[in-house]
């Protein structure tokens, strides 16, 4: 979902809170004009702590041939943030 608008809310204090490996579970459904999903990483910080992150959004379809991929989707799976310093 590329271009998308929406929202995200975690508990992380700073930056660095994510810079440890997360997993998360994220859908996504849409077609024509508009497109919705969200996303829910968690994980923990280098104290053990756990953190959270709640995202979610909507971007233009761009889905009108009944050839291309179904327009809903699922994902789950383990990320690492990149964190410039």
């Amino acid at each position: 979902m590329s271009g998308r608008s929406g929202f995200s809310v975690s508990n992380a204090q700073s930056l660095t809170d994510f810079s440890r490996g997360f997993t998360y579970v994220s859908a996504g459904v849409g077609e024509d004009e508009v497109s919705v999903g969200g996303s829910y990483p968690g994980g923990s910080n280098a104290c053990g702590r756990g953190i959270w992150q709640a995202q979610g959004g909507r971007a233009p379809g761009l889905r009108n041939d009944p050839l291309l991929a179904p327009p809903v989707s699922v994902a789950y799976g383990r990320s690492w943030t990149a964190i410039g310093r």
